[in-house]
């Protein structure tokens, strides 16, 4: 899982922000959908790092509000009219604050599964993400395509294209059918599965589907991720033009979301790689994967932004003379080659903050892979490290910790 970073840029303005996350974006494999810069804003889509998940139309959007850059995708997008239908995220909620000036400090992360914004505009941090969550929703999966196409009406047969994929459905339990081009969806009740024929009967259809068309718990994974999540919701039909909402963290509470998608009721955090975040409802330090993990809420933050050490190997202070792509320390006698592909941090002195990752040793220097943006002194001390994190902090129990060496 290759994964596109842009870290510390200062922006030079708020166009500058929507162009640093979309091409960082496509460095992570997204492909431009619609270039609709001239307006303000940015299409891009993805079907996941698997290539085969339902796509993705991720919208990166300064056009509806000054001091805002929004952050949320659709189920459907048509690049022809430049419109779309089915948008998952809240206008007001998935967003960070940008100085329309610049100024800005910008962080990216992104690759096909996922992209994370943080941006401190002088207020302090905000953090809005888009993700590919196949773990999120747990194990508990009944999912399939539709073998061929099938029209509207009552008691409709259709083929699964998958093996064995009809034995995960139940029949009487209600699941969501999604377009092949996500254009339209709908809550759908089983009368009937034959798991020996791969087949399934949907007691109503409204609609007719290709095939292709995903049907399933959650055949739509993608959601929206800041303070709290939005997913796709199951409790009403979309077609093009016609937006009916979003579920939000409260949902997973709720009997008939629960019913609808996941029998086994499972409402605990997961991991969500290469970030971690801090869930304000259960003060629990979390991550997202297919298996259930919690942690402690760290019981204290002493600043809005520092760096965490994870694997610490190594630490001193640089005895000066450094380059814009190298740090000294002439007491040390390290092996050469020792520690390159790990991480280093500036911990303090000049330059603090600072994390690189290093790609050669030699007995007193360590060079690293990008230069740096405030060259260390002799007053910067550091840390060698597997892994370096970074903490943003919002609120007394919100903060997103993000991989970026």
């Amino acid at each position: 899982m290759s994964i596109a970073r842009l870290y510390g840029h200062t922006t030079v303005d708020a166009d500058d922000v929507i162009d640093q996350i979309k091409d960082t974006m496509v460095s992570g494999g997204w492909t431009l959908y619609d270039d609709q810069s001239a307006s303000d804003y940015y299409i891009l889509t993805s079907t996941g790092e698997s290539e085969d998940q339902a796509t993705c139309y991720a919208c990166i959007d300064h056009s509806l509000s000054s001091g805002y850059v929004n952050i949320y995708f659709y189920q459907y997008w048509n690049n022809g009219t430049h419109a779309g239908s089915g948008r998952i995220g809240n206008t007001t909620a998935h967003r960070v604050a940008v100085n329309e000036g610049g100024g800005d400090t910008l962080y990216v992360w992104s690759n096909k599964d996922f992209v994370c914004v943080a941006c401190y505009s002088g207020g302090g941090y905000d953090v809005t993400c888009i993700q590919f969550s196949d773990g999120f929703f747990g194990a508990y999966e009944a999912i399939g395509s539709l073998d061929s196409g099938v029209s509207s009406g009552s008691d409709v047969v259709c083929a699964l294209a998958e093996t064995d994929s009809a034995a995960n459905f139940k029949s009487g339990d209600t699941y969501q059918i999604l377009g092949s081009d996500n254009d339209k969806r709908q809550l759908v009740t089983l009368s009937g599965v034959d798991p020996n024929n791969e087949q399934i009967t949907i007691s109503s259809l409204s609609q007719n589907y290709s095939a292709g068309s995903r049907v399933g718990n959650i055949p739509n994974k993608w959601i929206c991720l800041n303070h709290q999540f939005y997913a796709t919701c199951i409790d009403s039909h979309i077609t093009s033009g016609n937006v009916t909402g979003y579920y939000s963290t409260l949902a997973f509470l709720d009997a008939n979301f629960k019913a609808a998608i996941d029998p086994d009721e499972r409402t605990g955090k997961y991991i969500m790689l290469p970030l971690w975040f801090v869930d304000p409802g259960n003060y629990s330090l979390s991550r997202m994967t297919g298996q259930y993990v919690k942690y402690l809420k760290p019981t204290s933050i002493s600043s809005s932004l520092h760096t965490i050490t994870d694997g610490l190997q190594d630490s001193g202070t640089s005895s000066g003379s450094n380059t814009s792509t190298a740090l000294n320390d002439t007491a040390k006698t390290w092996d050469a080659d020792a520690y390159n592909d790990f991480a280093l941090i500036i911990t303090g002195g000049t330059g603090a903050g600072q994390t690189r990752l290093i790609s050669d040793t030699t007995t007193t220097q360590l060079v690293i892979d990008s230069a740096w943006d405030t060259t260390p002194d002799a007053t910067s001390t550091y840390n060698i490290c597997r892994r370096a994190w970074r903490l943003f902090y919002f609120s007394s129990d919100v903060a997103l910790v993000a991989r970026e060496v």
